[in-house]
């Protein structure tokens, strides 16, 4: 039991730091907080800029054979093109965590970018929009207000 206390301080700390493959709580398990009966959800939604307009990408169509579940850090790297040479993780309690990250060269950035315009060739795509979105649901949960939070634009 004491091997499992550092692993858990870090997983209090924050989500992010949580050590993989993860020993001390089952995936997903988490609670949903609600104020006045509203919970906030955020999700992402991959759009192709294409010649008839914008189209929305299925993700286990455009990750295929990549599991869906690596998303969120294709996402957060910005499918290989992001160059900060930086990550910061917030923290429940306490300041940011800074820490360095491999920046990915201008090679494998290309290499990414063309990868990228092979899954979305059939469409005719010259551009993948990263649309972040924060959903505000009622506990039914229907949708009450939807607003993009960040976007960002991958030129294939």
């Amino acid at each position: 039991a004491t091997l499992l206390v550092v692993p858990f301080t870090l997983r209090i700390l924050s989500f992010a730091l949580e050590p993989h493959p993860a020993v001390l709580l089952p995936s997903g398990a988490h609670k949903v907080t609600a104020k006045d009966g509203i919970y906030q959800r955020i999700g992402v939604k991959l759009v192709a800029l294409t010649p008839d307009g914008p189209v929305t990408v299925p993700v286990s169509r455009l990750l295929t054979p990549i599991p869906s579940h690596h998303l969120p850090g294709l996402v957060r790297s910005e499918f290989g093109q992001n160059t900060s040479p930086t990550r910061t993780a917030k923290v429940r309690y306490g300041p940011a965590i800074q820490w360095r990250r491999r920046v990915p060269t201008e090679k494998e950035r290309t290499e990414a970018r063309m990868w990228l315009h092979s899954r979305l060739a059939h469409l005719g795509a010259t551009e993948l929009k990263i649309v972040r979105q924060i959903e505000r649901r009622n506990l039914s949960h229907e949708i009450v207000s939807r607003e993009v939070d960040t976007e960002i634009s991958i030129p294939l």
